[in-house]
């Protein structure tokens, strides 16, 4: 019976630290499609809405500076 309390502890504690990990990840990936969503003039916003992520894969970004900044595939002497 000590065995299996072992177990169910190492298992919570797993569970735990799984968790924890998900709490950066989580973080990075919203950062992500917020500066996605940037790169397309929209806002950060926009990425809660379900299924706009599937849009935002494939949908070019603007060609240029839009009101967030400049294109990130702009050379950096054209940033300026």
């Amino acid at each position: 019976m000590v065995g299996l309390q072992f177990f169910a502890f190492i298992s919570q504690v797993f569970i735990f630290f799984i968790f924890l990990g998900y709490i950066p990840l989580l973080w990075f990936m919203l950062a992500q499609g917020i500066k996605r969503c940037h790169d397309t003039g929209n806002s950060g916003w926009l990425q809660l809405i379900p299924g706009v992520f599937f849009w935002m894969m494939f949908a070019p970004g603007d060609s240029g500076r839009n009101k967030y900044g400049p294109s990130p595939k702009q050379p950096l002497e054209q940033r300026a």
